[in-house]
């Protein structure tokens, strides 16, 4: 199923209100071990993560949406950082030309709950420096 950035974007609403029969709970005992504890600048992401989820989507609000959907969505919101972080629309489409440019140069049999890790990793690092202030935000924070 395609989807359209601006026509389909699912609103904080939508997600609230999506069919949640094929979700389900991995439990603990069936959970692997970590192999390492979390450091604590990924806990503090994966609260501050809960918290917004809790806020804005419910619990399990986005297991009846594909991952197409979604990843539109991630995309949005990486816009919506990059002008809260300072960037201009001329720099930000620069760097969607320069990225899509470069699709003929990666290699694409990554494992994709691999690269999903990859992209949570850079965004905890991105949220990690705005907390500690070594990134100064240049939109002030909607209270």
């Amino acid at each position: 199923m395609k989807t359209s950035l601006t026509k389909n974007r699912m609103t904080q609403t939508q997600f609230s209100f999506m069919d949640n029969t094929k979700c389900r709970q991995i439990e603990p005992s069936i959970q692997p071990p970590l192999k390492v504890e979390p450091r604590p600048e990924v806990m503090a992401f994966a609260r501050a993560m809960e918290e917004k989820l809790v806020e804005t989507v419910g619990k399990d609000g986005w297991c009846g949406l594909e991952s197409q959907q979604l990843a539109e969505s991630m995309i949005h919101e990486v816009v919506e950082l990059l002008k809260a972080i300072g960037y201009d629309k001329q720099k930000i489409r620069l760097m969607v030309e320069h990225a899509t440019g470069s699709l003929d140069q990666h290699d694409f049999d990554s494992d994709p709950k691999l690269e999903t890790v990859d992209v949570a990793n850079f965004a905890m690092m991105i949220f990690d420096n705005l907390v500690n202030g070594r990134i100064a935000c240049q939109t002030p924070p909607k209270s």
